[in-house]
């Protein structure tokens, strides 16, 4: 953003805040007004008789002219009186003290309270963030009624920036006891270092994720439940499953799943062993988390099939009749 725009902006804003201070300041005034006994019918008209002895008090100050005497008999009479008022009002609201504009600090967006051990905090503003002092932050444990610091690591996201500051704030972070975990443990074979394991919820989606270090996948901190295993050969390098392309002749990155399930409970250690060729790779993905179910597509097929039975013994029947009843036109 321009500086031409930004002092513009600024300035729209404060004549904003002008108007609805100058506004809102009066409405407390008649308010108190009307609490002494006056009511508003009478504040009004006290301003009116103000302002009428206003004028006449000019009006009198001024020699009087035949040529004044004709000017306040036409319309350019009202239209100066409707000046005078227009510019008494706004003389007076240029002596009602405006005071400064209060700063509009950044506000949070987003903030979890509840975490598991393995998350970070994650403080999410309604705009991107231009400069932050990490001696500003404080990360605490309380531990027996008593906080003790903790070390920690600030990353910021980059984004646009907007000229805006953050007036802080205090926030205490429950963190869920390890007896609500359970912990797998997968040892996988005839893999190689450029596996990945995704450990997957009952929907197909990916919980969790992880590179193959010896062999193994380790997963911690899990919710108790059912998940299912997959695993993707990472040739490029990206950490992400990789599709196929045509014009490159490149296939996507092979993918295996473990046939079955895994439930999962609080406070268990499981340990799986999985060999992913060890079953062909058509019969490998468990049919809970398959979108298109086999058994489903043969059921529909048996049915369409029987229908076309039922159809063609019933027509075979007709035309049988037709013939016995006319045999000499077939």
């Amino acid at each position: 953003m321009s500086y031409e725009k930004t002092q513009k902006r600024k300035a729209d804003e404060y004549e904003a805040y002008r108007k609805d201070y100058i506004k809102e300041y009066k409405k407390e005034q008649r308010r108190k007004k009307h609490d002494e006994g006056k009511g508003d019918e009478d504040s009004k008209k006290e301003e009116v008789d103000v302002e009428a002895e206003a004028e006449e008090a000019e009006l009198t100050d001024q020699p009087e002219t035949p040529e004044d005497n004709e000017k306040t008999e036409t319309d350019n009479g009202k239209d100066s009186k409707s000046k005078k008022k227009k510019k008494k009002k706004k003389d007076a609201d240029e002596d009602i003290v405006v005071p400064p504009m209060p700063e509009k600090f950044l506000e949070v967006k987003s903030m979890k309270t509840s975490l598991n051990p393995d998350q970070n905090v994650d403080i999410s503003f309604d705009v991107p963030i231009d400069t932050f002092y990490r001696d500003m932050f404080h990360f605490s444990e309380i531990i027996d009624s008593l906080k003790e610091e903790r070390p920690f690591v600030l990353r910021r996201i980059p984004g646009k920036v907007i000229d805006k500051r953050w007036d802080g704030m205090k926030k205490t972070i429950s963190v869920k006891p390890l007896e609500e975990f359970s912990t797998l443990f997968v040892s996988l074979q005839n893999t190689d270092t450029t596996a990945i394991v995704q450990l997957l919820n009952t929907s197909d989606k990916v919980v969790k994720e992880t590179k193959v270090k010896n062999s193994k996948a380790d997963f911690y901190f899990l919710q108790p439940g059912t998940y299912y295993l997959r695993m993707f050969y990472d040739r490029n390098g990206d950490g992400v499953w990789t599709t196929g392309d045509y014009d490159s002749q490149t296939q996507a990155e092979q993918t295996f799943y473990y046939s079955g399930a895994l439930n999962l409970r609080a406070q268990w250690e499981v340990t799986q062993t999985w060999n992913p060729l060890a079953t062909p790779l058509s019969k490998q993905k468990p049919a809970k988390i398959t979108q298109q179910k086999p058994d489903k597509e043969k059921t529909i097929k048996n049915r369409n099939a029987e229908r076309t039975k039922n159809g063609g013994s019933k027509a075979q029947s007709n035309r049988n009749v037709n013939r016995s009843a006319f045999p000499d036109t077939y």
